[in-house]
């Protein structure tokens, strides 16, 4: 489907005047079309009211200066210590 040079990162490929045979999100990583969870949504919403209601609830504070976290590359971005806060309860 993709050609010969397929397992190489190839950006261009996607272009306008060249994908013209390609269908949309026929791509899986861009997560999207018909293999795109239906439950996504749902997922979402259920995230959102669950943090609405900690925020609600709790007060979160950084327990250690922004400038002590040491960012680490893999899949994602994301903190190699973690990200140290303080929860106390809301009045």
């Amino acid at each position: 489907l993709w050609g010969e040079d397929a397992h190489l990162f190839n950006p261009e490929r996607f272009d306008a005047d060249k994908s013209a045979s390609i269908k949309p999100f026929q791509f899986v990583s861009f997560y999207g079309g018909e293999q795109k969870c239906i439950g996504q949504t749902m997922a979402y919403t259920e995230a959102k009211v669950c943090l609405a209601n900690l925020v609600k609830r709790f007060h979160f504070s950084l327990a250690m200066p922004l400038r002590d976290v040491v960012a680490s590359r893999g899949l994602t971005i994301f903190a190699k210590n973690g990200i140290w806060v303080t929860v106390t309860k809301r009045d």
